[in-house]
């Protein structure tokens, strides 16, 4: 059976430039996801601010490049 999506250890490090002075925030580490093709399901993703919502949705739409892991489809 296929996954409809699937993300693989998937890590967003956002700064670290000369701009920024080096500083570098971990947005996401390791996160990892699978939704099965069938059957259909209802995902949420829920948690505090700051804890990578908006920063996972932006890698899954192709708005940020990821820094390390995969996003599968």
């Amino acid at each position: 059976m296929a996954n409809l999506l699937e993300i693989r250890h998937a890590t967003k490090v956002y700064g670290g430039g000369f701009w920024e002075g080096g500083k570098q925030v971990v947005a996401l580490q390791n996160f990892n996801l699978t939704i099965p093709e069938k059957p259909a399901k209802i995902v949420t993703i829920a948690g505090e601010s700051g804890s990578g919502k908006s920063t996972l949705a932006g890698l899954v739409l192709g708005f940020f490049d990821i820094t390390s892991g995969e996003i599968l489809f």
